[in-house]
């Protein structure tokens, strides 16, 4: 997750981040299991610079009007970051616990 909030304020700050960052975020175990069930990295890419990016935020509005397979995705990600400290609590439940949940294994048993 880290990364993923490194993404998010770099574009919070309209900053687009680096290839380099975004490979990063794409080799996480979530986003490889993502890309190969059901989203390209531009997909990430797009609805991530329009839900954090202030500058996009009138692209944003226009995208969150459709009525598109991909509009209720772009709304959780918009929810995300205005529920950040709310996942990062949760995040931090998760990390002092002693329980693990890998995704990756359960996405790839169905």
């Amino acid at each position: 997750m880290k990364v993923f909030w490194r993404i998010m304020e770099t574009l919070e700050n309209d900053i687009m981040p680096s290839d380099q960052m975004w490979d990063e975020l794409f080799s996480t175990p979530g986003y490889v299991t993502g890309n190969e069930h059901e989203f390209s990295h531009s997909y990430f890419k797009k609805y991530y610079t329009l839900a954090f990016m202030p500058s996009k935020r009138a692209e944003l509005e226009k995208e969150l009007q459709k009525a598109s397979f991909y509009t209720p995705y772009l709304t959780h990600i918009v929810d995300i970051k205005r529920r950040k400290e709310y996942v990062l609590e949760g995040q931090r439940e998760l990390e002092a616990s002693n329980e693990t949940y890998d995704i990756s294994i359960k996405m790839s048993r169905k």
